[in-house]
């Protein structure tokens, strides 16, 4: 909806995280009087005293036992990433509609908006194709799921500009918009402790494509899922492989990535390399030049190399000790993204595995450590160690595994074999919160291990 939609309008925000604070500060100084948020969870002190003094109520406590005058008067109701639809559903009037931050940001943006959807890789994606831009000389601003909300820079955003937005499933389950250019990552099986399934999985994620244009671009995997998603989206389609043969798309060949179609023929050399040197999964790489192939943008790769980060915890080198590389990819939150860190190294590698289940399933996982030349010397931790621990056995793993109950004790079982690997890798393949807060808090507790490490 418009902003002037908003006004004289009764504003309920449910969930006081990254989003809810962002709409809190978007909205209120524009002049939009009545808004409440409700949350379940303690606040801080700090968020307190600025809802009090923008005038915003706060309501702290469970949704089912809001007051009645509360929540009868609203007439529009922002859901918060990982706030079901169903539960806000069962609480608000029937004249209340529901809503988003992004479909917010999407009524409202004057700029070309790139989506970027996927299972893993997203925020690198999202960086890489920031960086390619930044290099073509095109004007761009970045958000989404990758830490900070496109709303603290919608005022700035001009009919030219880019803007990269990195979309979860959460995030796109239930927007009324599709970003002008669409990407595509690997989509596989994830969040289970929130989808039902894959089928409901894939659902969420579908409207990154369902109200594409003609004008659209939309740049896909290969993959399976993938092409489920884009199958009758409107727009040009752009497709990425690593062995397929393209029509209209890229493919990579002796490390460099050829692109042939619509834009004609081009070659950008040196991506295999980079995705070794930089330790970003190949997957990510192609996805940002095809997109930069599809834009027809003239990019020089030493350009691309200056301007790029890589998002923290995303097999990220600590430091190298005593001959040993230690890589932490906490961000690493299901096999997936752990197969593409393993697929990264280039020597023996000891790997460190495990954290809270999302009901996910090893077994791909399991039978590529087993095949992996790389990989010799598993350890396992926390809640799904057993599991991992069976689907290796399952898979007739001859790797040398190791289960211990934290990371302080794999770190003191490795130094007695630290002749054995010249790469330590923590690529969890498992959420965090068995252990720890957040993989942030995880990826900064391996950091801490890896100072003493050196210091003993």
């Amino acid at each position: 909806m418009k902003l002037e939609e908003i006004f004289g309008k009764k504003i309920g925000i449910f969930g006081y995280g990254v989003e809810g604070e962002s709409l809190v500060r978007y909205l209120a100084p524009k002049g939009v009087k009545d808004i409440a948020v409700f949350d379940e969870a303690e606040v801080s002190e700090d968020k307190k005293r600025e809802a009090e003094k923008i005038g915003v109520k706060l309501v702290i406590g469970p949704w089912d036992k809001i007051p009645e005058a509360d929540i009868s008067a609203l007439d529009i109701a922002f859901r918060s990433p990982g706030v079901k639809r169903s539960r806000l559903d069962n609480i608000l009037p029937p004249k209340a509609g529901v809503t988003s931050l992004v479909n917010l940001f999407f009524a409202n943006c004057k700029g070309r908006i790139i989506g970027i959807t996927g299972t893993k890789g997203k925020s690198t994606t999202a960086r890489l194709v920031s960086s390619i831009l930044t290099a073509a000389n095109q004007k761009n601003f970045i958000g989404g799921n990758i830490g900070n909300s496109p709303l603290d820079f919608l005022d700035e955003v001009q009919e030219k500009d880019f803007v990269i937005l990195e979309l979860s499933s959460f995030q796109l389950e239930d927007i009324k918009f599709s970003p002008q250019i669409a990407v595509i990552l690997p989509i596989f099986v994830d969040h289970l402790d929130y989808h039902e399934n894959v089928e409901d999985y894939l659902r969420a994620k579908s409207p990154i494509c369902k109200f594409t244009s003609d004008d659209s671009i939309i740049i896909s995997s290969d993959q399976e899922n993938s092409l489920k998603l884009i199958d009758g989206a409107k727009g040009r389609k752009f497709i990425f492989s690593t062995q397929s043969e393209i029509e209209n798309g890229c493919i990579m060949s002796g490390g460099d990535l050829f692109c042939r179609g619509e834009p004609g023929e081009k070659k950008f050399e040196g991506v295999g390399e980079l995705s070794g040197r930089w330790k970003v999964p190949l997957v990510n790489l192609q996805a940002a030049f095809t997109l930069a192939y599809a834009l027809g943008l003239d990019v020089k790769m030493d350009s691309v190399k200056e301007h790029f980060k890589k998002p923290e915890f995303r097999i990220d080198l600590v430091k190298e000790i005593e001959g040993i590389r230690f890589y932490n990819d906490s961000a690493s939150t299901n096999p997936i993204s752990t197969i593409a860190a393993i697929e990264t190294m280039d020597d023996e590698t000891a790997l460190i595995l495990g954290g809270s289940s999302k009901n996910l399933n090893y077994a791909d996982l399991a039978r590529r450590i087993s095949e992996s030349g790389k990989i010799v010397l598993v350890y396992l931790f926390g809640e799904t160690a057993a599991e991992i621990a069976s689907e290796l056995e399952k898979a007739g793993s001859k790797k040398e595994t190791v289960v211990l109950g934290s990371l302080d004790e794999i770190f003191e079982d490795a130094r007695k074999r630290k002749g054995r690997f010249k790469s330590l890798l923590f690529s969890p393949a498992s959420a965090s919160f068995d252990q720890f807060k957040n993989y942030r808090q995880r990826g900064d507790y391996f950091n801490s291990l890896v100072e003493k490490w050196q210091n003993i």
